[in-house]
C-alpha cells in the first residue's frame, strides 16, 4: 500500500511539470494603438465617421441614389413635352411665280404671265402647335405625380440612410462589448497565469498537494480557451464592420 502511494506521487512529480510546460502565462497583452482608444472611447466622435463610410460604401443605397436621378429627369422631361408638340417648318424655293405690281400709287396690275416675270428666292417660315386639349389639361396633374416619385425616391433614400445608421450603431455596440469581453478574459489569463505559478512553486517546495496545483493548471486552461473564444468573437465584430464601412477601421480613424 505504501509503496503504491509513493510511486504514485513519484508519478505525480514527475508528470505535472511536463503538463505545466508551454503552458506559462504568455506575455501581457500588447498596448491599444492610439487610434484604439479613441474609437471605444469617443463614439460621439467616432459613429459620424462611420456613418459616412457605411453610407458611401452602401450599393442599396446607390441604387436608390440613381433612382431619384432618374425621378428628377421624368419630372424635367414631363415639363418639358409640351414642347414635343411644337414643330417649326421652313421651305425655300427660287423661280417665277405670279406677284402684285403698282403703276403710280393707286392703280395695281397682276401679272400672270409668268414668262414675263423675273426669277427670284422664296423662303417660307411657319410654327406649327398642335396640342390636344387632354393633355394640356392634364400636364400640371402629369408634372405633379412624377414630382411625387421624385419626393418618394428621396424618403427611399433616407429611410435607407437611417437603416444603415442603424447596423452601424448595432455594429459597433457589440464590437465594443466584444473588446472589453476581450480585455476582461485577457486580464483574467494574466491572474490565472500568476496563480499557476504560485501553485507550481508551493508544489514543489511540498505546500500544496497535487489536486491543488492539478486545480490551478485547469483553471489557467480554462482562462486561455475563454480568451480565445473572447479574441475570436472580437475580431468577427470587427470583420463584420469592416464589411458594412466598406474599409478597415484603422485606415478610417487614421486617414491612412
Amino acid at each position: 500500500m505504501m509503496k503504491a502511494a509513493f510511486y504514485s506521487l513519484a508519478f505525480a512529480l514527475t508528470v505535472v511539470p511536463l503538463l505545466s510546460q508551454g503552458q506559462t502565462p504568455g506575455p501581457p497583452p500588447p498596448p491599444a494603438q492610439p487610434w484604439e482608444e479613441r474609437f471605444f472611447k469617443t463614439p460621439e466622435t467616432v459613429l459620424p465617421i462611420l456613418y459616412q463610410a457605411a453610407i458611401g460604401h452602401s450599393a442599396e443605397l446607390q441604387k436608390l441614389g440613381l433612382a431619384e436621378q432618374v425621378a428628377g429627369e421624368d419630372v424635367r422631361l414631363a415639363r418639358k413635352k409640351i414642347l414635343s408638340l411644337v414643330s417649326l417648318n421652313s421651305n425655300y424655293s427660287y423661280g417665277t411665280l405670279p406677284y402684285f405690281a403698282t403703276t403710280g400709287n393707286t392703280e395695281r396690275i397682276q401679272q400672270l404671265n409668268a414668262f414675263s416675270l423675273s426669277a427670284r428666292a422664296q423662303y417660307t417660315v411657319g410654327l406649327n402647335i398642335a396640342v390636344p386639349f387632354e393633355q394640356l389639361a392634364n400636364r400640371r396633374t402629369t408634372i405633379h405625380k412624377q414630382e411625387l416619385i421624385q419626393q418618394q425616391a428621396v424618403a427611399e433614400r433616407a429611410v435607407g440612410e437611417t437603416d444603415i445608421r442603424r447596423q452601424v450603431i448595432m455594429l459597433y455596440q457589440e464590437l465594443s462589448l466584444a473588446h472589453a469581453n476581450l480585455q476582461h478574459h485577457q486580464s483574467a489569463v494574466q491572474s490565472a497565469g500568476i496563480s499557476k505559478k504560485l501553485a507550481d512553486s508551493k508544489f514543489r517546495s511540498g505546500e500544496i498537494q497535487v489536486d491543488e496545483q492539478m486545480a490551478a493548471t485547469e483553471l489557467h486552461n480554462k482562462a486561455l480557451l475563454a480568451q480565445e473564444e473572447a479574441r475570436n468573437k472580437y475580431q468577427t465584430a470587427m470583420l463584420l464592420l469592416e464589411d458594412l464601412l466598406g474599409s478597415p477601421l484603422h485606415a478610417l480613424m487614421t486617414g491612412k
